[in-house]
């Protein structure tokens, strides 16, 4: 059974069991100043990362997900909150 299912119909098996680890990373142009200070500001929007593993993926499965990401076969990545406003 598939854990997620995308738009376009490619499912996901779940992950491991406490794998699952995020980071948010923002970009800034900024430096510090004379008296050690961080002057700055955010530039661009903020960076998720999810780190996932996975036991074992069949060749099938392995394709599917990494189709997500792969640009040139139309995959996209778009995070949907549904009802948690």
């Amino acid at each position: 059974m598939a854990w997620i299912e995308t738009d376009g119909g490619v499912t996901i098996p779940a992950p491991d069991l406490g794998s699952g680890k995020i980071s948010i990373s923002t970009l800034v142009d900024g430096g510090r100043n004379q008296n050690g200070n961080f002057i700055g500001q955010p530039i661009g929007n903020d960076k998720l990362k999810v780190e996932m593993k996975f036991t074992m993926l069949s060749s099938e499965e392995m394709k599917n997900f990494l189709r997500i990401f792969d640009r040139s076969q139309g995959g996209s990545f778009v995070n949907r909150n549904y009802g948690m406003d």
